[in-house]
């Protein structure tokens, strides 16, 4: 039965390397989602047949394939993999570190709400960091996706190169303050979840006796996608709204590049671009993409607590049981 618990033999060094290749397969299998999701948030115009560019995810996956070709689904996958492994890396190493010192603190058994806490409190902080650290390469990540044919990016040296020159060193932090209100709760929100639908899931699997006569680590590994692609779709939903200011904040100065996307609208700020966006969209704008974000987050978040924890045993030797606590 899997519940990965924390012990003296835990490394953050090994939770950081565990971390690097659960970011890169979670990305590698829901790339073409990330396209999907980027692309509809971005568009000013309703999502219906006669309005704008894209609606709904096929007509969506039809439209690039037939303006930009099948690889267009890949865009920037390459800066895509570098932030999903740093990020995951910063991540899991940072939770590591401050669920280790919190239970060596406590100097006793927490009980189950305690831990609940903790995962919350320690997910986020991790979530803080991580962002904090790779939020140049979410904004290149963005324009790559975000841009049509001919691209306007060669290289990922290229893009930064270009957008330092062009629009200044901090727009590579450009909606920094939607990112970490949006990654510090969805953060720490996935790592309670995960523990709390792991639990539930784990006693369901016990009550049913599915571990008897079977083959625990294929039993495992489905748990800990199910609890964790559970984790996924509740966190994101949450502070859905969050990541379209983010999105819309990241492209700002990028009008160039998506001119024949359709309307484009410039926002300063935060507030600001939150407001434009309500008023000439409405409450719906802040729905745009949620389809293919929550089967994107459910996969890729379910695949990346169960990467994470095999890749962890195999480097440790530790059994792990699907908790990360």
């Amino acid at each position: 039965m899997a519940h990965l618990k924390i012990t003296q033999k835990n490394s953050a060094r090994e939770s950081a390397f565990a971390g690097a290749a659960s970011g890169f397969v979670s990305r590698a299998m829901v790339q073409p989602l990330d396209v999907l999701k980027i692309r509809l948030q971005l568009q000013v115009e309703p999502l219906k047949k006669k309005f704008g560019k894209y609606h709904g995810i096929f007509p969506t996956i039809c439209c690039i394939y037939k303006e930009e070709g099948f690889k267009a689904l890949w865009k920037g996958h390459m800066c895509g993999q570098i932030h999903a492994i740093s990020f995951s890396m910063i991540q899991f190493y940072t939770y590591t570190c401050l669920i280790e010192k919190y239970k060596f603190s406590l100097q006793r058994h927490s009980t189950f709400s305690e831990k609940l806490i903790s995962n919350f409190f320690c997910g986020s902080l991790s979530g803080i960091l991580a962002i904090s650290l790779t939020q140049p390469l979410d904004i290149l990540r963005t324009r790559f996706v975000a841009q049509g044919e001919p691209k306007l990016y060669r290289s990922l040296y290229h893009a930064a190169a270009s957008i330092v020159q062009k629009e200044g060193f901090l727009t590579l932090y450009r909606g920094s303050i939607p990112s970490i209100l949006l990654i510090a709760p969805q953060s720490g929100l996935q790592f309670l979840f995960y523990n709390f639908s792991n639990a539930v899931i784990g006693s369901i699997f016990s009550l049913f006796r599915f571990y008897e006569n079977k083959n625990e680590l294929k039993i495992g590994v489905v748990q800990s996608i199910a609890s964790g692609g559970m984790a996924g779709a509740l966190s994101k939903v949450l502070v859905f709204p969050l990541d379209i200011v983010k999105k819309r904040m990241q492209v700002q100065g990028f009008e160039e590049a998506r001119k024949k996307f359709g309307k484009l609208h410039r926002s300063q700020g935060f507030i600001r671009c939150f407001g434009v966006i309500y008023r000439e969209e409405g409450w719906t704008a802040f729905t745009k993409g949620l389809k293919p974000t929550l089967l994107k987050s459910f996969i890729s978040i379910g695949l990346k607590f169960s990467v994470y924890e095999q890749a962890y045993q195999l480097l440790t030797g530790v059994q792990m049981a699907n908790c990360i606590y």
